[in-house]
């Protein structure tokens, strides 16, 4: 046997039989990735942040996050948080702004809390505005609008009933006239949303009446500004005819019947042109529109999907805000077959892909403003956990949706549908707690390092088998096609961090915003919401989880000497590593196959202060009648060195060739 060298492990883990994997793989990566390195370096480790004033330091939990963008200057992001205090009970939203402090956010309805509805909160940007899909007593979607003060109901409600009509004054005012009204909103004069009309009410006038007298509707308290009131001679076209502030309480039409009103007032929208968003479980953002799944408050609508108008459709106003049913914006997948909908997610390359426990739908653009998207199922036997489905980047850099089917754990989809993208992990996913009430998994793709992230919930510890304790990371650029799927690039991280229970990007400066100049980074980091421990933590960041200590291992495949039938010795070798100066690094060489450490090399790092890497020599190893050879680079725990980070560049062992067994 020549010389063994390790020149790369970033194939990463594999759980298949330790004789049957690839040399550039590992049977441990634990707390390792694979981005500036050959044979894995330590991860980083987290840091909670600071709350100053805000109440959200008072809560047991943070629930929910996100990264909103209230102008197109992503210096000028906000860090939204949700978090639950238990006692007493109350719910908390708000969120980070550049000067450095925390804005509390008002919630008109009520979250559900009920130990699975405060889990299930969604969010999308797009205009501006803030979307939040969450359970309440109502069955309407929240939005957060630039500026304001607290979340509102997404559209207006729709109208009642007109007051009237009543005859009024003397005249020649004849024919049968309809009527009905609408509520709106303007800002600065122009109207930014519309609500669905009242029913209309039919008016024969006396004979002799001057005029029609018309009492607006009661007031919906959602924000109105105006209403409008809509006359029809034949209860099919209606006209607006007057439009005003909530302050003037009725109105006289005089409009001569022979005249009617299309000669003069514009026509109205459609009735059911302004459609209420409902409380939708799942929201994205596709062709400038906004696109939400499922139902909270109604089970018959599990399975729906809807959209709303493109942005900029002259056609109407107030567009991200409304759904039109009269154009048919809904599509309903297979209804209850599946159960509902678990995911929802739009690609850069123009497709939404829809799931179920067990089903995965793609819905594509149609072009036909009537029916703007169809949808075909590319499986029945394949779904994702709720939680799991987002969009990354493949080894070249391609638009893909990363998911965990329940069944067996990690895919993507492409060219050749849902495939499998975790046979690697196996083992692992057996462990999984399909069953947590409160979070079975979390997911996000990290773009600068090209990882697939998700927090799952184990059964392997007692303590957390109803949220996440293991992170799956899927390093994306080494992805590979093999008969089984898409393999290689995995690690499971533990520890502290690995306990989310909500996830997004942020800007990795979120503690310096006010010395950098009141503007968040565009380098985004992971930041997860915790229960207790600090409540939000940014990773990427120290060699400790909020102080807690985790343990860093990678280790290589067992090596023989051609076969398991040849003996052979080891007599030395050399390490390429880098690392913080100050740290420590066990080397530890195992021998056949078992778990019995023949040698354990630590490796002193301080040097590395005058230089990025360093070169050491491992001498005088002397192991004979070795049928195998397995190395592990881990943190030194006999060390009383402080831990710090690490990374394995490469790594070569001297071997001797001896007698067949």
């Amino acid at each position: 046997m020549a010389d063994l060298l390790l020149p790369s492990l970033r194939g990463g883990l594999n759980e298949d039989s330790p004789t049957s994997i690839a040399d550039d793989q590992c049977t441990v990566a634990r707390n390792v990735e694979f981005w500036m390195s050959q044979l894995g370096e330590r991860r980083p480790g987290a840091l909670a942040i600071g709350f100053g004033a805000s109440p959200l330091a008072g809560c047991n939990r943070v629930v929910w996050m996100h990264r909103h963008l209230p102008t197109p200057d992503q210096a000028q992001a906000q860090l939204w948080a949700i978090g639950i205090k238990d006692s007493p009970a109350s719910v908390v939203c708000a969120y980070k702004k550049t000067d450095g402090t925390w804005a509390t956010v008002t919630m008109p309805d009520a979250l559900t809390v009920n130990g699975v509805s405060e889990y299930q909160i969604q969010s999308q940007s797009v205009h501006g505005k803030l979307f939040i899909a969450y359970d309440s007593s109502v069955d309407r979607l929240h939005v957060w609008d630039n500026g304001a003060t607290a979340l509102r109901r997404a559209g207006l409600a729709q109208s009642g009933m007109i007051g009237g009509p009543f005859d009024s004054g003397s005249g020649t005012f004849t024919g049968t006239r309809y009527y009905r009204a609408r509520f709106t909103v303007q800002v600065a004069g122009v109207t930014t949303r519309r609500s669905e009309p009242g029913l209309a009410a039919a008016f024969t006038p006396s004979a002799g009446v001057g005029g029609a007298l018309i009492g607006r509707p009661a007031l919906i308290n959602e924000g109105e500004t105006h209403w409008e009131l809509e006359a029809s001679v034949d209860n099919a076209n209606f006209y607006r005819v007057f439009t005003s502030t909530f302050d003037t309480v009725s109105v006289i039409d005089t409009t001569p019947y022979e005249q009617g009103y299309a000669q003069t007032y514009p026509l109205s929208d459609d009735s059911g042109a302004y459609t209420v968003l409902p409380s939708v479980r799942l929201l994205t953002v596709v062709d400038d529109r906004l696109m939400g799944g499922g139902s909270f408050e109604v089970p018959a609508q599990g399975s729906v999907v809807l959209w709303t108008p493109v942005f900029g459709d002259p056609t109407g106003v107030g567009n991200d805000e409304r759904y039109p049913i009269a154009s048919n914006n809904a599509l309903n997948l297979d209804s209850y077959e599946g159960g509902g909908l678990t995911g929802l997610s739009a690609t850069t390359n123009g497709y939404v892909f829809a799931t179920k426990w067990n089903h995965v739908y793609q819905l594509t653009g149609t072009g036909d403003r009537q029916h703007a998207y169809e949808a075909i199922p590319l499986t029945k036997q394949r779904g994702a956990i709720y939680g799991s489905l987002f969009e990354g980047l493949d080894a070249v850099g391609n638009p893909t949706p990363f998911l965990l089917d329940p069944d067996i754990g990690p895919c993507t989809i492409g060219p050749r549908g849902v495939e499998p993208c975790g046979a690697d992990i196996r083992r692992t996913w057996k462990t999984i707690n399909r069953n947590a009430r409160k979070v079975i998994a979390r997911g996000l793709f990290y773009p600068e390092k090209k990882q697939a992230h998700w927090w799952v919930a184990t059964v392997t510890d007692s303590l957390t088998v109803d949220a996440p304790s293991l992170r799956l990371v899927l390093h994306t650029e080494e992805f590979r096609d093999t008969p089984d799927g898409m393999r290689r690039g995995w690690a499971l991280w533990d520890g502290s961090s690995a306990r989310a229970l909500a996830c997004c990007l942020f800007a990795e400066n979120s503690e310096t915003v006010v010395a950098d100049g009141n503007k968040f980074s565009t380098v985004l980091v992971p930041f997860i919401g915790l229960e207790g421990n600090g409540l939000i933590w940014r990773t990427g960041v120290g060699s400790k989880d909020n102080s807690a200590n985790y343990t860093a291992k990678v280790a290589t495949k067992p090596f023989v000497a051609g076969s398991l039938l040849n003996d052979f010795e080891v007599l030395g070798g050399a390490i390429v590593v880098s690392a913080l100066a100050g740290a420590d690094l066990d080397v530890v060489l195992t021998a056949n196959m078992g778990n019995t450490v023949a040698k354990t090399v630590t490796i002193a790092l301080d040097a590395l202060h005058a230089a990025p890497r360093l070169l050491a020599r491992i001498d005088n190893l002397a192991l004979a009648e070795l049928l195998s050879i397995q190395v592990t680079f881990s943190d030194s725990l006999l060390s009383a060195k402080p831990v710090a980070q690490w990374a394995v560049d490469a790594c070569a062992l001297r071997i001797e060739t001896g007698s067949r067994a």
